[in-house]
């Protein structure tokens, strides 16, 4: 790419400029004039043919074919008629035929008749065929067609043509006389500033001035310039004073430096231990919070526990009594055969009774002792992933039944996995808890949805509730350690902070606040899974 210096930028803008406004002026010139001599010999060709029909009208009706060749020599004195055709129109048919002609009839000879009721105009090439009709009486008798050459057109034209091209150049010499003055009477002040540049760059030398011999904007560039190295002669002689006092300082820098280090160093050690600190202060407080949950799992169960045990001593106690009653009547000889019915039935009833309130402790007593194994321990096992979650949340029944929130369990019923169910129950427990803690807390009725599928080597667990979700001002670091919305009310804030740890360091995989819900709050869980395992493959850690 040419690159170009001021002094030609400005030579070949005055030379652009002044070459578009000259075409801008010429070819609407040049235009106009092709048009203006095109309709002036369209005028005269409509105007000979007008005139041409008029003269050999009579000679159409008498039928006087010498006569209209008499007419038609006279368009010699017309060098531009090169030819010219009368037709006669039979009044029966309507057809037309040669009546006379004259010049050169081999022209446009394949060009067809063109019958109208008025005189037209045509360009065919370089010549301009008009027809005008022929009329006696109303009726048309005949046509008239003459062959006009655009020649003398083309003459003026081309002249034309010339006189522009000529004034072009005339006036392109001009502009460019004009642009080599200008070039020199801009870049010869520009010129001295830019040497007066280069001096003062190469001395340092800012008492030097540049000199301006003219009052224009060039003047005021260089008046600008001079005081430009009259601020700048300023700024050396202040930056020479502070270099001054800054080698006046370095020479007790290296002492301030060592001092300086002394103090880091000490607060640094300092720092070390505060975070030491806080790291096993973190870590008491989890594990206390651990241990908090389960203490309220084993409290809640208990509770829970104590219904069916309770109405299945009730029942016994009233079989023992229904059995005596039985016995005594038995005894004494007063038992009918009808009592004897009424009591097996009644006590069968009751034997019913206390079987499904042990099947329940049972099934209690099973999904406690797993999942409270579970979260005292991070061992790794196979395990079905909905019955498990299932399992959580019987133990989480107690603090559910009380409320009229519904959990819904979105899990494909084959899914099996290898991982941590500890971790896993420890993480559904804490994203509940807080639902109900935090979500629900203005809320009678919510719903909880819990979400997992497998994606290659990944789990993936949406966990979604329509609570009144997150505050925009703690949603950047909701996995922060203490942060709470519930701190008026004891909350210590670690209930994501364990969330986020046994997602990352535990399960290995990550965990995410996904775009706020309206309303509720939508966390998603990825970690990594193996599906392509048995149970006779990997021992279950933790079986009994």
């Amino acid at each position: 790419m040419v690159t170009l210096n001021f002094g030609q930028k400005i030579f070949f803008s005055v030379l652009s400029v002044a070459g578009l406004s000259v075409l801008l002026i010429s070819l609407p010139l040049l235009f106009n004039s092709a048009s203006h001599f095109m309709q002036i010999a369209s005028d005269h060709a409509r105007t000979d043919s007008v005139m041409l029909g008029e003269m050999v009208q009579p000679a159409l009706v008498f039928e006087r074919e010498d006569m209209a060749q008499g007419l038609l020599e006279i368009l010699q004195q017309s060098p531009d008629v090169l030819a010219a055709t009368i037709f006669s129109v039979d009044p029966a048919d309507g057809s037309e035929s040669l009546f006379a002609h004259y010049g050169d009839q081999t022209l446009l000879s394949d060009i067809q008749l063109n019958r109208t009721d008025r005189t037209q105009v045509e360009r065919v090439g370089s010549y301009l065929i008009a027809v005008s009709p022929v009329r006696s009486s109303g009726a048309t008798v005949g046509y008239v067609r003459l062959v006009v050459s655009l020649s003398n057109i083309e003459t003026h034209f081309q002249e034309t043509l010339i006189y522009v091209t000529v004034a072009v150049i005339v006036a392109l010499f001009i502009a460019g006389y004009l642009a080599v003055a200008s070039r020199r009477a801009i870049l010869k002040p520009i010129q001295d500033l830019g040497q007066v540049t280069q001096l003062v760059a190469q001395t340092q030398d800012y008492g030097t001035r540049a000199k301006s011999d003219s009052e224009d904007e060039v003047g005021d560039l260089v008046v600008s310039f001079n005081a430009m190295l009259d601020t700048i002669e300023e700024f050396d002689r202040q930056r020479m004073q502070k270099e001054r006092e800054i080698l006046q300082l370095n020479q007790n820098l290296e002492r301030i430096v060592d001092e300086r280090t002394v103090e880091l160093q000490n607060s640094m050690a300092v720092l070390r231990k505060t975070v030491e600190d806080l790291r096993e202060t973190q870590g008491k407080l989890v594990e206390q919070e651990k241990m908090a949950s389960l203490g309220s799992l084993v409290a809640g169960v208990a509770h829970e526990i104590n219904t069916p045990i309770g109405v299945g001593i009730t029942a016994a106690s009233h079989l023992t009594q229904s059995l005596g009653e039985l016995q005594q009547r038995f005894l004494d000889g007063s038992l009918t055969k009808r009592q004897f019915a009424d009591s097996v039935a009644e006590m069968t009833e009751t034997v019913q009774m206390i079987s499904k309130n042990l099947e329940r402790s049972a099934a209690l007593v099973k999904s406690f002792k797993m999942v409270a194994v579970d979260q005292s321990s991070d061992d790794m096992r196979v395990f079905n992933v909905k019955e498990y979650i299932e399992n959580v949340l019987m133990s989480l029944k107690p603090k559910l039944k009380r409320t009229r929130h519904e959990v819904i369990v979105n899990v494909a019923e084959d899914l099996t996995i290898f991982s941590s169910p500890g971790a896993l129950s420890q993480i559904v427990t804490n994203l509940i808890m807080n639902s109900l803690l935090h979500g629900f807390d203005e809320t009678e009725q919510g719903r909880i949805e819990l979400k997992m599928q497998q994606t290659g080597d990944e789990l993936v667990f949406d966990y979604m509730d329509n609570g009144k979700g997150i505050p925009a001002a703690i949603r950047d670091r909701i996995f922060d350690p203490f942060v709470t919305t519930a701190r008026h009310k004891g909350g210590s804030g670690l209930g994501t902070h364990i969330l986020y740890n046994l997602v990352t360091r535990v399960l290995g995989g990550t965990v995410t606040l996904e775009p706020e819900r309206q309303p509720g709050v939508h966390f998603r869980l990825r970690f990594p899974v193996r599906s392509d395992v048995g149970p006779m493959d990997i021992p279950i850690a933790g079986a009994r």
